[in-house]
């Protein structure tokens, strides 16, 4: 189920820039739609990609489907996942298999694979590059401002 949901294919919503947190550089969030109607996937809850830069240059992007996080895609620094886990050094993407369901914090063991984008990129370039990882099939819009915190 989680796979058909990221392999769907989706169109953009709204992409908003938002005000970031304090150990935020700049962090975005959009509301995905189904490109076609009529599947199993449609009947479950809608989606949200997050994405955010951190002040030490990591960049972080998550995509939601209601609040079951189906990718969460990292890059910069390397990282030892929980409980002697593998050690991750490049940019890389965690999903959520039937052993490793939670992959919501950086905290949580899960799976990944390695995501071939470079480390020095933009946050809206990962996010474009992201956006061909879950099936996002038009372009990316330009950006809405939203003053208000999160």
């Amino acid at each position: 189920m989680v796979e058909d949901a990221v392999a769907a294919e989706k169109v953009w919503g709204v992409l908003e820039r938002l005000t970031p947190l304090g150990w935020q550089t700049e962090s975005y969030r959009a509301q995905l739609h189904l490109k076609t109607s009529g599947s199993r996937v449609e009947k479950r809850d809608s989606f949200l990609m997050e994405a955010h830069q951190e002040k030490d240059r990591q960049i972080i992007i998550r995509l939601w489907q209601g609040n079951k996080l189906l990718r969460r895609a990292h890059i910069g620094k390397g990282h030892q996942e929980p409980d002697g886990g593998p050690f991750f050094c490049g940019p890389h993407i965690h999903f959520p298999t039937t052993v490793f369901r939670e992959i919501g914090g950086r905290q949580a063991r899960t799976r990944v694979y390695h995501w071939s984008v470079p480390e020095e990129i933009s946050l809206r370039d990962a996010i474009a590059l992201f956006a061909l990882e879950i099936n996002l099939t038009t372009e990316m819009p330009e950006p809405e401002i939203r003053r208000e915190f999160q």
